[in-house]
């Protein structure tokens, strides 16, 4: 699957990913907590988000969205549609993206 950033400047190949993490980030070296937080693999920085619930929250849809693939895969092949009961687990976000291709949510679209 591919993933392309909340900024639009990368695409990655998830498949070809060590590790997709979140992290928090400090605007200021005089801040006491992180009060950015962002999704990153190792080579790019993927999303931003305003809480750690937002960023795992878009780990989720990525989740959700290599499944969604899976699934689709193995619907074209086997010649079957996908249920609407694996349909009803998706976020809304996810049932919106294409086939095999991933945009990173922005901080507003996601769901916690």
């Amino acid at each position: 699957m591919i993933i392309r950033s909340q900024d639009k400047k990368r695409i990655i190949n998830f498949n070809q990913c060590e590790q997709i993490g979140v992290y928090g980030r400090f605007r200021d070296t005089f801040d006491d907590e992180p009060n950015i937080w962002t999704v990153e693999a190792r080579t790019a920085r993927l999303g931003a988000y305003s809480s750690e619930e937002k960023a795992i929250a878009a780990l989720d849809y990525i989740k959700q969205a290599c499944w969604v693939g899976e699934l689709q895969i193995i619907s074209l092949i086997s010649g079957t549609l996908m249920n609407s009961d694996a349909k009803s687990l998706m976020s809304e976000y996810v049932k919106e993206q294409r086939t095999l291709w991933f945009d990173m949510p922005q901080d507003d679209e996601v769901e916690v």
